[in-house]
């Protein structure tokens, strides 16, 4: 995948697709993927869902590489790893905001809404645009606590 834009309108989708069928929003609700500090939109509610943190999983980092690959060697050569071959697994972190002009419970029951949503599609499956042509990634959405270190760094560039 070559555009991580396609993973946020993704999930910006499913958000909107909860919110209007759910019977807790009867109030205008604006999905944005913008940062959660831009003016608001003219609704009543503005969700934000914001990609602030790309990394590189480490825990699949090297999981693709067979045994093969790594003990098979061309004659009077050396191992290689097919690093260039191998799928780029990435930790996209998304900052989940709700914000409104008249209360606290429209960003609660959105914020309600949003979370409900995106446990109930921890799997997706994507199409998105390649040099080749189109390719389906799989992608998982789950909460996770950051750690307290990720967070000191993430209020300091706030």
């Amino acid at each position: 995948m070559y555009d991580l834009s396609v993973v946020t309108d993704a999930l910006r989708r499913i958000l909107i697709e909860a919110l209007q069928a759910s019977p807790l929003t009867g109030f205008s609700v604006g999905v944005s993927g913008q940062h959660p500090q831009q003016p608001p939109t003219g609704n009543d509610c503005d969700l934000n869902l914001f990609l602030f943190h790309i990394a590189e999983n480490k825990f699949l980092k090297n999981s693709f590489w067979n045994q093969a690959s790594l003990t098979d060697r061309p004659a009077g050569g050396t191992r290689h790893q097919p690093v260039s071959y191998e799928p780029l697994c990435l930790d996209l972190r998304f900052l989940v905001s709700a914000q409104s002009q008249g209360s606290y419970v429209q960003e609660q029951q959105v914020m309600s809404v949003a979370l409900r949503a995106l446990h109930d599609h921890a799997t997706i499956r994507l199409t998105a645009p390649t040099a080749t042509g189109q390719a389906v990634s799989e992608m998982t959405v789950g909460m996770e606590a950051p750690s307290w270190d990720e967070l000191s760094r993430l209020w300091q560039a706030l």
